[in-house]
């Protein structure tokens, strides 16, 4: 991977028309220029943002050694992945597709999790992952497929679509072997987080985050418990325990008694720990809700450096006409159950979702495990540029774990790792990295850098299908100006990083430039 150079400019000349007072950079009237600043943005004054040559921006950019992704769709993924994405689409009104490529890694994952082996990396298949799609754009109908999958593979009952705290996280993972949760509005939660890091408060939400990336990292381990939190844990399945005997004294009931011995089995293993806990998150949010959220911190050390973005760009899709969603088909059903039980088929409906013994093995094919050697390389070569750079060489470092994760994913149905798995899942990641690293400059260099900071945002808005218009960009990226907005879109242009064309308005029939990342 190579990088690409746009000069830009450090200082920026503020001038306010109220006293004709400028300010360069962290100059020291900066301080006493801030009232008169903040009135004047009350009266709708925006700061300027000039381009001159003195600052670089890196954009990530393939070179002689990287690995052809040419052609591949990011929405098609290959093999069963690719049959659940189509289901998954079929139930969505509004065209959802990326959303739809998260919620079938995601369940796929989910479904193999407990049966199958890794055999390059010892990898496991939960994942994190967060759909970012507009407010009333279809959301909903992504989670509800995402559940109908859960429920044909029999596994539901380790659904939970919420988090109270850690003992709930632990109660979860003490109920079934597997907590897989699907929450709906999870920006909000970490907005919460959040304004209790920064203000005090609430420490049992930061506990929650903190919990939840303990516990991804231990699935083929053991989790740990504080002494504390097994005695609640165990207190809360006596009770549970006991309630259970009592309703046995009246007439017996095979689920129940099942119940008992995952239970017993439950207050037994908090000894020594909680054996494998799998744990896999999708959240739903919107742009307005998530984007300011990726910081450096978050996106290295954090929460959101750990998950896979998925972004859905356009706010308003077109609706399918005559749209009806189609059921399930019984096949699907068929081999979504059959995968969970890895052929067995011997689950029956309110067992434990556990399992603990020997993992099927899923090969990779010799020039898949080639290629998987020189895409752990390139992502080490990335992270020592992101080291000289901007410090963000962790997203790179974690990179190499999340393509064997996908590509995993999707070689388990089909019996074998392949180099159409391994360069699918290479051309996602890839993505994500580069869209995590341009979230984290347009909100992190605001202040110190704001036109490198600015050029990020737009590269990250005009990169979904269609890129966007002038105006789309103009009443998207709040305090800025729309000259300085077209200044910056003109070097991207100029530097090869955006392409722009015209098209007109279907029913207006207004012409208007379109920009897209390359």
């Amino acid at each position: 991977m190579s990088k690409k150079n746009l000069q830009t400019s450090t200082s920026l000349e503020i001038i306010f028309s109220e006293n004709n007072l400028r300010v360069f950079g962290l100059h020291d009237a900066n301080a006493k220029a801030q009232p008169n600043r903040h009135r004047a943005e009350q009266g709708g004054w925006l700061e300027p943002v000039t381009f001159t040559p003195n600052e670089e921006i890196e954009v990530t950019d393939a070179n002689d050694t990287d690995i052809d992704i040419t052609g591949i769709d990011l929405k098609r993924p290959p093999g069963f992945v690719g049959t659940v994405t189509a289901f998954i689409n079929s139930q969505c009104r509004y065209p959802r597709e990326t959303l739809a490529i998260a919620a079938a890694l995601t369940s796929v994952g989910n479904i193999v999790g407990l049966r199958y082996a890794d055999d390059l990396h010892n990898v496991t298949t939960n994942l994190f992952t967060f759909c970012v799609a507009g407010s009333g754009t279809g959301k909903e109908a992504i989670q509800q497929a995402a559940l109908a999958i859960h429920r044909a593979a029999r596994i539901n009952a380790a659904v939970h679509g919420n988090i109270k705290s850690e003992q709930e996280i632990l109660r979860n993972l003490t109920d079934h072997q597997a907590a897989y949760y699907i929450i709906d509005e999870i920006g909000i939660m970490l907005r919460k987080i959040r304004n209790a890091q920064q203000k005090g408060g609430a420490a049992y939400l930061d506990g929650v985050i903190g919990m939840l990336m303990s516990v991804y990292s231990k699935a083929n381990g053991w989790l740990p418990v504080t002494g504390d939190m097994r005695k609640e844990v165990r207190k809360s399945l006596l009770q549970e325990l006991q309630h259970i005997e009592r309703k046995l004294e009246d007439k017996p009931n095979s689920i129940l008694e099942d119940r008992i011995a995952a239970i017993e089995y439950a207050i037994k293993s908090l000894e020594n720990g909680i054996e494998k806990p799998f744990l896999s998150l999708m959240g739903f949010t919107t742009p307005v809700t998530f984007d300011d959220l990726v910081d450096f911190e978050s996106a290295t050390n954090g929460f959101i450096g750990r998950s896979l973005l998925f972004n859905e760009r356009e706010t308003v899709p077109d609706e399918k006409e005559d749209f009806v969603r189609p059921p399930m088909d019984e096949r699907l059903a068929l081999a979504l159950a059959t995968l969970y039980s890895a052929g067995s088929y011997d689950t029956m409906e309110g067992q434990r979702i556990e399992h603990y013994g020997e993992k099927l093995t899923i090969p990779t094919s010799d020039d898949a495990r080639v290629m998987l050697e020189q895409v752990m390389r390139l992502f080490h070569e990335l992270a020592l540029e992101h080291k000289d750079t901007n410090g963000l060489e962790a997203l790179a470092l974690r990179a190499k774990e999340a393509v064997a994760k996908v590509s995993f994913i999707l070689a388990v149905p089909e019996g074998i790792r392949t180099v159409e798995h391994v360069r699918w899942a290479y051309a996602l990641i890839r993505r994500d990295v580069e869209e995590k690293t341009r979230l984290v400059i347009g909100n992190d260099r605001r202040k110190d850098s704001p036109a490198q900071a600015l050029m990020a945002r737009i590269l990250n808005l005009v990169a979904g299908d269609n890129g966007e218009t002038l105006g789309v960009l103009v009443n998207r990226i709040k305090n800025v100006k729309k000259e300085d907005i077209e200044k910056c879109l003109d070097l991207l242009v100029k530097d090869g990083l955006v392409t722009v064309s015209e098209t007109v308005h279907p029913r207006q029939g207004i012409v208007s430039k379109r920009y897209k990342t390359v």
